[in-house]
């Protein structure tokens, strides 16, 4: 498959390739220089034909200069390209507007909406009930698919970004929202920042009309409080949560089913809780969190997937490297998903690592053998270093 777009210098002829998924945004505003220079022109490598422009936008990005040619169906850009990796599936790309749409799992406001993806805690995409035929197989993302893919992108594009940093933990939630500003959910005009929740009375909030999109952190001090029963005697419990600005903001929850989403991802003390609030009952004197996730995070706010990853990853900040966690292949890695990447400065090649922590399990083996394979490839030896850290 076609993942990459080609940077042909007119004078020299010469052409480098770079990955669609791998560019950042200062490289593409130094490739809108160059090329309104007329020093370079952009063309994707799955054809001549098909040329690029750089917008230079807040978040820049390539798109067609024209409309009269089309991408390969082996592109990575093509819209019904269906060669994806897990965070991939449920996502397309709008080139026209440098927008990621995503088929995300329908929301249910009930009680407990959410309980039935604890049987699948690890699920971040399945496939959609009107995939017919394998020609035609559709997918959405997962709740859980979604906000651990938001988070990577967001550090990332703080990492990689146009004044790249390693973020704290509230840089990252503001970086979230301007991420959340890229993305469009399907079938819809408004991009998804404009879910976000914003604080309002709750008398003014209506019931069942008005929902909006919470990713906050979990207040680990005090996650539950106990809080007062309604009118009609029913008792009620609120998760706490710490917004962008350090203010903590209560959402009433199902406590057995919060504490089972915690109990699945026990390799952290710190959360993240993102999903939709809406107001349940006329009587109710918060907004009731439904259809949500429950990631866990490092002292920072970055995903992570397991204790020895969260140790690594804190390490790497505290020393102050700046690298982000991968939701995307290399090619040259055997299209595997390495768990981090060093970006490193002085025109130095890039340094991926992976943490082994598992034993005794034959698949998980099998994998970590493929990967030692995978760096003796010379095309990964030509563009990266790497190392390898046993647990």
């Amino acid at each position: 498959m076609k993942q990459s777009f080609l940077v042909i210098n007119k004078e020299t002829k010469v052409a480098t390739e770079y990955e669609y998924n791998w560019v950042n945004h200062g490289m593409l505003r130094r490739l809108h220089e160059r090329k309104e220079k007329n020093e370079i022109t952009i063309q994707c490598a799955c054809s001549d034909n098909v040329t690029l422009s750089v917008s230079v936008k807040s978040n820049p990005f390539l798109y067609p200069s024209t409309k009269k040619h089309k991408h390969k169906d082996d592109c990575i850009r093509h819209s019904n390209n269906t060669n994806r990796s897990d965070y991939e599936k449920g996502w397309n790309y709008d080139e026209d507007k440098g927008l990621h749409i995503v088929n995300l799992e329908k929301l249910v406001i009930a009680p407990s909406a959410s309980k039935e993806e604890d049987n699948n805690k690890k699920t971040i995409y399945r496939k959609t009930n009107n995939a017919s035929t394998v020609s035609k197989v559709q997918y959405e993302t997962t709740m859980l698919g979604f906000v651990a893919k938001l988070n990577m992108m967001a550090w990332e594009n703080s990492v990689q970004g146009y004044e790249p940093k390693t973020p704290d933990r509230y840089e990252l939630l503001r970086k979230i929202y301007g991420v959340a500003g890229r993305i469009r959910l399907k079938g819809k005009k408004k991009t998804f920042n404009e879910m976000f929740y914003k604080y309002k009375s709750i008398r003014e909030v209506k019931v069942n009309k008005e929902i909006s999109f919470v990713y906050m952190y979990v207040d680990e001090s005090r996650p539950i409080t106990q809080e007062k029963p309604l009118p009609d005697g029913t008792e009620k419990v609120a998760l706490n949560c710490i917004d962008s600005f350090k203010k903590t903001r209560k959402f009433y929850i199902d406590k057995e089913e919060f504490q089972t989403k915690i109990e699945n991802e026990p390799h952290s003390d710190r959360y993240v809780v993102a999903g939709y609030a809406y107001k349940a009952n006329l009587y109710h004197r918060l907004l009731s969190l439904t259809s949500y996730a429950v990631i866990p995070v490092t002292k920072e706010g970055l995903y992570c997937e397991s204790h020895h990853e969260k140790e690594h990853y804190e390490k790497l900040c505290d020393e102050g490297v700046r690298f982000f966690k991968p939701y995307l292949p290399l090619p040259e890695y055997g299209n595997f998903i390495p768990d981090g990447y060093i970006v490193n400065g002085n025109n130095e090649k890039p340094t991926i690592f992976e943490i082994f922590g598992i034993h005794n399990n034959e698949d998980y083996d099998k994998r970590k053998s493929e990967k030692k394979n995978a760096v003796l490839d010379p095309r990964f030896q030509e563009k990266y270093t790497h190392y390898f850290l046993e647990r």
